[in-house]
């Protein structure tokens, strides 16, 4: 399997459910129906198959999924979201397109 994906945290102990989502900078590498290699700090997890990808600018995410995928606060995590991309970016991270997706661990 050579797609991966790599978590610096397991934010919101999301990788201990069966289906958990994570918001990631928009990128055609994610597409629906594929494995995917799980990484938390550079160490594999498990693997895991993309069910949806949603795409669409921080701005227009639903603010209850931004807090639930994060654990924390809409605001925490905005402020979160703004310190991982400020490099990447001149415009503001909210206007920035994202996508959301949905993953669901292989038995």
């Amino acid at each position: 399997m050579t797609n991966k994906i790599n978590f610096s945290k397991n934010w919101n102990n999301k990788l201990s459910s069966d289906i958990f989502t994570t918001i990631r900078k928009h990128n055609d590498y994610f597409k629906e129906g594929q494995d995917y290699m799980i990484f938390l700090d550079g160490n594999p997890v498990f693997s895991a198959c993309l069910q949806n990808k949603f795409t669409a600018s921080l701005s227009t995410i639903p603010s209850t999924l931004i807090m639930t995928d994060t654990g924390y606060t809409y605001d925490k995590s905005i402020e979160i979201f703004r310190r991982m991309h400020k490099k990447e970016d001149t415009q503001d991270v909210l206007n920035m397109t994202f996508d959301l997706l949905v993953f669901k661990k292989n038995k």
